[in-house]
């Protein structure tokens, strides 16, 4: 569990601002019907 929220809080530091205006237009043009999660150790 440690391991995801660590790589949450690397997202959210490193990686969003950097990439904010894609991430605004993916949400913006995305609207999916179903949402996979997979979880890989």
């Amino acid at each position: 569990m440690q391991h995801i929220i660590e790589g949450f809080l690397n997202f959210q530091k490193e990686i969003f601002p950097q990439r904010k205006e894609l991430f605004r237009s993916l949400a913006s043009s995305q609207n999916p019907k179903a949402l996979f999660y997979l979880l890989f150790r």
